[in-house]
């Protein structure tokens, strides 16, 4: 394994550091095993994994997942010492008081004050009430979501916070279980290629400024649609790719989560094919995203530019721009107040094609 310390240095702006560690793996492989379609993971394998599990541990983290882990907790992750990896976060966690562990981990520097406020006052009473409930979705508000919490998401989420300490006993004895039953083979078999992602990401850093190295990390996700700030942290994820995850390392400092796994390599270990190369091809089958990659080609377009040539509503144009984009067959660019503008990367189709090539005459020579 890399020999990895925060080493700093100024590429364009802001100021970037490195970190590593297998601990950010282990809690996002956990939030993408709940939802297995929204990230293209095979939903009978995603559910396998699961059900490793005991019951008991099975079912904290599904609430955890469905209440309190809105975000993965990279704060807490970047404060440990190094390893940094599955044992590390056992013993961290176990060295908490119950009481303080859930907040530890779900109360990050962009977290809202009054969203705190609200959750640790409950947690200290034991209790909440129609007050609790009426404040607490006036203020809160899920990642990516303008819209209130219904008061049955609301609800859940406070009655977590009631009992802090036993959530905080379970949550441990649950994630003690996911390391024994699926992560401490896991990050065995994905070392090796975050050590690579690694060494790649900060050669590419000594040769490119830093919007051209986010663009080379993250399949050209656009550096303009990220927090602006003057010092970030970047860490490769196995789990993440082929996009980016942003946190926050500290209030200010946010932590971008860059794609570890190479192309022809499966999410799915021991899958005879790579997922990313199936989902990628699915999302080639599709006769409406051929004819967008085909606009797109020509000239960079807004969702409602394509809407018009496609005839299509503005929303299904969207549908399908996530879906390429998911894959990294499109690039996307953000101005302030501005409709994004999504371009084709033709390399990410030559890619796919030379990956195929590759996996069928591979396959013959096993034959």
């Amino acid at each position: 394994m890399l020999q990895v310390g925060i080493e700093d240095f100024i590429v364009d702006t802001p100021l970037v550091s490195w970190d590593y560690g297998t601990a950010y793996d282990m809690f996002v492989s956990l939030h993408m095993l709940h939802q297995p379609e929204r990230y293209h993971i095979p939903a009978t394998w995603a559910s396998g994994m699961r059900s490793r599990l005991p019951g008991d541990a099975r079912e904290t983290l599904e609430q955890a997942e469905a209440t309190v882990f809105d975000r993965r907790p990279t704060h807490w992750v970047y404060r440990l010492p190094p390893p940094k990896d599955g044992d590390t976060v056992l013993r961290a966690l176990a060295a908490i008081p119950p009481l303080m562990r859930l907040p530890t981990l779900t109360l990050r520097p962009d977290t809202d004050p009054e969203v705190a406020v609200i959750l640790m006052d409950i947690a200290e009473r034991g209790a909440w009430d129609s007050h609790d409930l009426t404040q607490f979705r006036t203020v809160y508000r899920r990642p990516q979501c303008a819209d209130a919490a219904s008061v049955q998401d609301a609800a859940a989420i406070l009655s977590v916070w009631v009992d802090a300490a036993a959530f905080g006993e379970r949550f441990l004895t649950a994630l003690t279980a996911y390391h024994e039953a699926f992560f401490a083979e896991e990050e065995r078999r994905i070392r090796p290629a975050l050590d690579a992602a690694l060494e790649r990401a900060q050669a590419l850093a000594r040769e490119l400024d830093f919007p051209a190295l986010i663009d080379a990390l993250t399949a050209d996700i656009g550096y303009d649609i990220l927090p602006k700030t003057t010092q970030v942290v970047l860490a490769p994820s196995y789990w993440v790719t082929p996009q980016l995850f942003v946190g926050w390392a500290a209030a200010d400092k946010p932590i971008y989560l860059f794609g570890a796994r190479p192309l022809g390599a499966s999410l799915v270990p021991g899958a005879p094919v790579s997922d990313a190369l199936v989902e990628t091809l699915k999302a080639l089958g599709d006769p409406t995203r051929l004819r967008i990659l085909q606009l797109l080609a020509a000239k960079p377009q807004t969702p409602t530019q394509l809407a018009g040539r496609l005839r299509l509503r503005a929303a299904t144009v969207t549908h399908h721009l996530k879906q390429l984009q998911s894959v990294g067959l499109v690039r996307v660019r953000s101005k302030a107040g501005k409709e994004r503008v999504y371009g084709a990367r033709p390399e990410a189709v030559a890619t796919t094609f030379e990956t195929l090539r590759e996996f069928i005459e591979s396959s013959e020579k096993d034959g």
